[in-house]
């Protein structure tokens, strides 16, 4: 019995102790929900305006996608053209390493005859 009787004090204590504990918790928890509270409109609202955002860019990638499988065929003899002109200005450029009076002249003068 007497056990029993100075568990009882020490469980009194032991709770009187915890309530300060359970005190804080209660605050903190009271404090997150509100913090929750604050945050959860304008989260709300910038996912919502995320999506539209990600839509708007697949529309838009859909649209490009439609737009280069309908110029492919251009966009092939663009490139093309480009490497044509790319090796003729190759050729001009080893053209006129070699003979740089072409720019000036169309013929090439003649040589000079040495004295004798």
């Amino acid at each position: 019995m007497n056990q029993v009787s100075a568990l009882a004090k020490h469980a009194d204590s032991v709770v009187t102790s915890v309530q300060p504990v359970v005190g804080n918790v209660d605050r903190t928890v009271t404090n997150v929900n509100t913090t929750i509270d604050a945050l959860r409109d304008p989260l709300t609202l910038a996912l919502a305006e995320l999506e539209r955002t990600i839509q708007q860019a697949r529309t838009l990638l859909a649209g490009m996608q439609n737009v280069i499988r309908a110029n492919d065929d251009n966009i092939a003899e663009t490139v093309r053209n480009l490497r044509s002109t790319s090796e003729n200005l190759q050729e001009l450029t080893d053209s006129l390493k070699q003979r740089p009076w072409s720019l000036i002249r169309i013929k090439q003068p003649p040589d000079r005859k040495v004295p004798q």
